[in-house]
């Protein structure tokens, strides 16, 4: 009988791949060779706590563990703050220094059973899955990957466009989302190395300008010389608000933010933010056209019409003692 995978079964620690443990689907032997070590691979799985895993997802794990996979469940438990799931997401991946490469999967993907095998056969940087969502403003069902047109600009692959794909084969990719991704270790290590780089100058670029700002002993505010000015130039204009990328590898910035104010949506996602962090890296990205997932999304949420009281007058209606504070003492 197949065991349900909980946070009891987690392998952090995967055991060698025995004979009896290898799974076989649509005829791909997951196991170890010469170029494939599924000990290298951690699997983590982000999750709202009242959203159910894909059950295709679901069978995959199974066979992944099977294979020697190590598997971590991450909980999602700042609703709408993705980024900062995400980001705690790589952290605990640098923490399991033993695995050479991240598979994010979202709980509403599918992914087929050998995918991790076929990410991993490149060896890039950065490779996804064919993830498609649908959108009205991107022209109906589209490919969560971008290609850098003619023009510089970066086009989602959308079906109003494209009637097909190519079966197999590896496309570069200028955005990526996070779906179905594998990432190699000296790519988030770079991107974290970076952000701890730029607080330390952050730190003493704010100190030179609070030092440049005081006032001599006559009164007067202190004169730039051409060096520091070219320099307090150039960290404002780094942190402009217009063009800030600073922040953790899945930080959407503050002038992001704003502008979803502005607009009622928000126009760059925490995977589209992490897919331009690592190209300002240095680093490729990817897709894997053999790679085909299925995309969940549906939820609805209502109060039940069962446990609404019409004779129930809202001068009548009270806060019980027993519901959940806004905010609770540490």
């Amino acid at each position: 009988m197949t065991q349900e995978i909980t946070a009891e079964t987690i392998m952090m620690n995967p055991r060698p791949v025995m004979e009896e443990d290898i799974v076989e689907s649509t005829n791909v032997s997951i196991q170890s060779s010469d170029t494939f070590n599924p000990a290298e691979i951690l699997v983590q799985v982000i999750q709202r706590p009242t959203d159910p895993l894909n059950s295709q997802l679901q069978n995959a794990l199974y066979s992944w563990v099977a294979a020697g996979m190590a598997y971590q469940p991450v909980k999602d438990m700042f609703g709408g703050w993705i980024d900062v799931a995400r980001n705690w997401q790589t952290k605990l991946f640098m923490r399991a220094s033993s695995h050479k490469y991240l598979l994010m999967i979202d709980s509403d993907v599918g992914p087929p059973v050998e995918a991790p095998l076929l990410l991993r056969r490149h060896d890039k940087p950065v490779v996804s899955g064919v993830v498609c969502g649908l959108s009205r403003s991107r022209g109906g069902l589209f490919v969560c990957v971008a290609l850098e047109g003619k023009d510089g600009t970066a086009r989602f692959i959308t079906h109003k466009h494209h009637k097909s794909l190519p079966q197999r084969g590896l496309l570069e990719v200028a955005r990526a989302g996070t779906g179905c991704l594998m990432v190699r270790r000296d790519v988030l290590e770079a991107l974290w190395d970076k952000y701890e780089s730029d607080l330390r100058d952050q730190a003493i670029s704010v100190s030179t300008i609070a030092d440049l700002l005081e006032m001599d002993a006559c009164g007067e505010l202190k004169k730039l010389t051409a060096d520091q000015r070219r320099a307090t130039q150039a960290f404002l204009k780094r942190f402009n608000h217009l063009t800030d990328t600073f922040g953790s590898p899945f930080n959407i910035p503050q002038s992001v933010r704003d502008k979803a104010a502005e607009i009622g949506t928000m126009p760059l996602g925490e995977d589209i933010m992490f897919t331009k962090r690592v190209k300002e890296a240095g680093f490729k990205m990817y897709v894997d056209l053999e790679v085909q997932c299925t995309h969940d999304k549906v939820m609805t949420l209502q109060w039940p019409s069962d446990a609404i009281d019409e004779n129930l007058g809202v001068e009548d209606f009270r806060v019980s003692l027993l519901d959940t504070p806004v905010e609770t003492s540490p």
